[in-house]
């Protein structure tokens, strides 16, 4: 992933845990800002939606915050 180095860290950790065979398996455990970062990458059709709403709510976001200026 090419996000800078600061975010990375604030936002992903190595993780790992024990599969039902008792394995020890590796993992990433991800904040909703790590994977809203992950999601913008991903192509199709889930991901395209994904996308807009993302931008709808960020676009209602500002016409509330203008209003409370």
């Amino acid at each position: 992933m090419n996000c800078s180095k600061e975010f990375r860290r604030h936002n992903f950790a190595e993780s790992y845990y024990y599969n039902l065979q008792n394995k020890k398996q590796p993992e990433y455990l991800m904040t909703k800002d790590g994977f809203t970062i992950l999601a913008m990458g991903f192509t199709g059709a889930k991901a395209m939606q994904f996308k807009e709403a993302y931008i709808n709510a960020f676009n209602k976001y500002l016409v509330v915050s203008d209003n409370l200026l």
